[in-house]
């Protein structure tokens, strides 16, 4: 296989890329997504500000990993 120069930034991010869970929220990973992804969708649908939605999202995640 020969080297390619164009993939340089590719193999650069996948070694030093990380799992999901890789900062140790172990569980507490998927309340912390929902909630960021639920942010984001009220965000591009108008449905609140930016700043709002995650404010929101932050209070949510906080709560719910705090149960």
């Amino acid at each position: 296989m020969s080297a390619d120069g164009t993939l340089s930034s590719w193999v650069s991010a996948v070694g030093v890329a990380k799992a999901r869970t890789g900062d140790n929220l172990g569980t507490k990973y998927p309340i912390i997504s929902q909630q960021l992804w639920t942010a984001v969708q009220k965000a591009e649908s108008g449905a609140a500000s930016s700043a709002s939605a995650l404010q929101a999202a932050q209070s949510a995640a906080t709560a719910g990993i705090s149960k």
